[in-house]
């Protein structure tokens, strides 16, 4: 699927698009080397800049975003005619920890990554894992690559990212203690114990269009039941 010229889940394209835009830029040639504070002014204002809306509208892998790092490395290295290669990582760390503060398109995949799965976090909630948050133990401990053809790979980029940091996002949205919640979660997401309605009961209610609980204490909508 293409939109706005963009194959949509589809990280392969799109790295082999990023990947022809760091290949093919290049560097003013100039009697003298430009200054590492002048070479990070260009290539944020003229790549990263070029780079940071494609992955706004697709996300790549981790593994082909650490490529491009390795790329833009090799680009500096190749400017500056260092007698070794340093670590592409170095050229990411912040001056103070003893780095050269260029922008880093792996950690800018991540974070772009991150920021479209919480939009869609619902979803991958509900449709996907069964009604068990993801982005907390234990889910966000086990591997999502496997499900590649059912989930945006953008989901399993963010997902990666939280799990290698040993981070997670513990659940803050409270909303279903106002009944803003769906039967079908409740069922799902609840023990069977402490759930008055079963399977049967929450299929009969949708087919009579009642599909939220409601914690309004008036007469309930078409779309929402009060237990």
């Amino acid at each position: 699927v293409e939109f706005l010229c963009v194959q949509i889940n589809d990280p392969n394209t799109q790295f082999a698009k990023i990947c022809d835009i760091i290949v093919s830029f290049t560097l003013p040639h100039l009697p003298c080397q430009l200054p590492l504070t002048v070479l990070h002014r260009i290539i944020l204002q003229h790549l990263i800049s070029r780079v940071r809306p494609l992955l706004a509208f697709q996300p790549i892998k981790r593994t082909q975003a650490v490529e491009l790092d390795h790329l833009l490395a090799q680009h500096i290295h190749e400017y500056y005619h260092f007698p070794f290669h340093f670590n592409s990582a170095l050229l990411s760390l912040p001056v103070e920890s003893f780095g050269f503060g260029f922008p880093s398109i792996s950690r800018l995949n991540s974070t772009i990554a991150l920021q479209g799965m919480m939009i869609t976090l619902a979803d991958w909630m509900c449709g996907l894992n069964h009604c068990v948050y993801p982005l907390d133990r234990p889910s966000v401990d086990q591997s999502f690559s496997c499900c590649r053809h059912s989930l945006p790979s953008l989901w399993i980029t963010a997902h990666e990212t939280l799990h290698s940091a040993s981070l997670t996002v513990p659940m803050t949205d409270q909303s279903f203690l106002l009944g803003d919640v769906a039967l079908q979660h409740l069922l799902c997401a609840c023990p069977s114990s402490s759930f008055p309605l079963s399977s049967y009961d929450v299929l009969t209610l949708k087919t009579e269009g009642y599909r939220h609980l409601s914690g309004s204490h008036g007469p309930s909508s078409p779309s929402s039941l009060t237990l």
